[in-house]
């Protein structure tokens, strides 16, 4: 498979060649050489690529291209990617080329943020847009966007797009695109359903293949494999830190390993960030900004969260576990040697993980795979479990263990209140003023009442006593007020609901009184 020489040989803008030489990107990656020409032509195309391949580089260039040329035009191009990180990592880029041309910023529209300023981005008609396809066809449901604009649409990492239930949301953008688009299409596996969704909106597509043999590591990375056991890790990786210099990424195989790590490491006075998919998308942008900015030299992480990992200055990769997929270990090579500069991978090895690594010797280096005898695995050591417990001795007789303790005895305080009779709290005979004077009794709520409006100033009327109504109930009702103790059948209106009545100057609302219930008022 053939590769150009440079970039000078595609139809890019100048301004755009000069970005590349000021990032020291002088040579196309093999899926670069066969993509920007034929999206350069106005093909629909088709790639079969793994991480590793230069794949954003593949489409933002000549997607910048192609909206420079038509540049006065209502077009925008739209990049659909499954996750988070890698929009935002796609976004980044397409902001640094849209900087260079003087074009509009590209529009970020995913889940995890505010949907308020997607919606006034995509109301301001960008240029760009990179989404999620679960925010945007939310956005699309609300009203909030049109896709008639789209020229260009990108598809990124279709087949894990599928895999992670978006296939649904994915048919309904592409259906609401206009006929008359340009599409492409990359994925790592080219299954039932990414064909299916070839034929149904791609039209004779150019279909390439990026094969494994063609992700050689680069020449400026010194990998460094080390035969450890799992207890020996931690202390070997202590050693590495002191003599390398430089920013360091450590990668681990599980989320879990990678807190544990981070706190070991941040126990021995060493800044440390940590990134892993318990992360927030917050959290993680702000590690990943730090890191950049050298306000922390190790950055511990995992393979899943790290596919948004891209800073320049890396000087150091350290495979605290061995991936299981290969093609992982050439992503996080990936991670350093950038830019011509020179940088080290060192690799752990333990005896549980020798399948493993036999793999990724078979993908990176096919000489020595032969060379290496295949060895199983050794089991993976149990956790140790909590002891058993033992069943309580026989207790021995009365004789054998001797008197009976005496419990100790009560203060004298203690005994004096037990002693006292319950206080009764039962009203005495006689009214307080003539005898008992240590007794006042609460007052009535009517008592209560008058105390606030005299206090307020509001004027208020007598309660008369309780008298009979007439049923012979005995119930009591305001005879100065609007009567409603009957109701269409003539019986007490007990449902009623006055929340307050005027008194005879019709001035302000009185206040109302809760009586028995029937009063009528509840």
């Amino acid at each position: 498979m053939s590769t150009q020489a440079s970039f000078e040989s595609f139809s890019l803008p100048p301004k755009i060649l000069e970005a590349l030489k000021i990032s020291h990107i002088n040579v196309p990656s093999a899926l670069q050489g066969l993509s920007i020409p034929t999206l350069m032509a106005g093909n629909d195309f088709i790639a079969m690529a793994k991480s590793g391949t230069g794949r954003t580089l593949a489409f933002c260039l000549p997607l910048m291209g192609l909206i420079n040329k038509v540049r006065e035009e209502d077009f925008c191009a739209l990049v659909l990617t499954p996750h988070r990180d890698s929009a935002i990592q796609i976004n980044d880029v397409l902001n640094f080329l849209s900087v260079e041309l003087d074009l509009p910023r590209p529009v970020l529209v995913m889940g995890g943020s505010a949907s308020h300023y997607q919606i006034e981005g995509l109301k301001s008609s960008p240029k760009f847009i990179v989404a999620t396809p679960g925010r945007l066809v939310d956005l699309m449901l609300d009203g909030h966007t049109q896709l008639d604009r789209v020229k260009f649409v990108v598809v990124d990492e279709a087949d894990k797009m599928i895999d992670m239930g978006f296939a649904p949301q994915l048919n309904e953008i592409l259906k609401g695109l206009p006929v008359d688009r340009q599409s492409v299409l990359f994925t790592t596996d080219f299954t039932e359903e990414v064909s299916t969704l070839c034929e149904k909106y791609l039209k004779n597509p150019t279909r390439v293949e990026i094969k494994s043999d063609d992700l050689i590591p680069a020449s400026t990375v010194e990998k460094i494999t080390l035969e450890l056991e799992e207890p020996q890790k931690f202390e070997k990786l202590l050693e590495i830190l002191a003599e390398n210099a430089g920013p360091a990424i450590v990668f681990t195989r599980t989320k879990y390993r990678a807190e544990r790590l981070a706190r070991q490491l941040e126990k021995k006075d060493m800044a440390v960030g940590r990134i892993h998919p318990d992360r927030s998308l917050t959290q993680r942008q702000a590690t990943l900004k730090a890191f950049r900015e050298n306000e922390f030299r190790i950055l511990v992480a995992t393979d899943i969260a790290a596919r948004g990992i891209d800073v320049a200055h890396v000087s150091l990769v350290i495979n605290f576990d061995i991936p299981n997929v290969p093609e992982d270990f050439l992503l996080r090579l990936g991670r350093t040697g950038r830019d011509g500069v020179s940088g080290k991978a060192f690799s752990f090895v333990s005896p549980e993980v020798r399948e493993e690594w036999r793999a990724i010797l078979r993908l990176i280096d096919p000489e020595l795979y032969e060379k290496t005898p295949h060895v199983p695995n050794a089991p993976r050591p149990e956790k140790p479990q909590a002891a058993e417990r033992t069943e309580k001795p026989e207790r021995s007789e009365r004789s054998e263990r001797g008197p009976r303790q005496e419990k100790p005895k009560r203060a004298p305080q203690q005994q004096a209140r037990e002693s006292q009779p319950e206080a009764s709290h039962e009203r005495p005979a006689k009214s307080w003023d003539e005898e008992d004077d240590d007794y006042f009794p609460q007052p009535s709520l009517e008592e209560q009442m008058n105390r606030i409006d005299s206090a307020s100033g509001v004027r208020r009327h007598a309660r008369p006593q309780n008298q009979n109504n007439g049923n012979g109930n005995g119930r009591s009702h305001n005879n100065n007020r609007p009567s409603s103790s009957n109701n269409r059948n003539g019986g007490p209106n007990r449902g009623a609901k006055r929340p307050y009545e005027k008194d005879n100057r019709g001035a302000r609302p009185v206040r109302r009184n809760f009586d028995d219930e029937g009063s009528g008022n509840r």
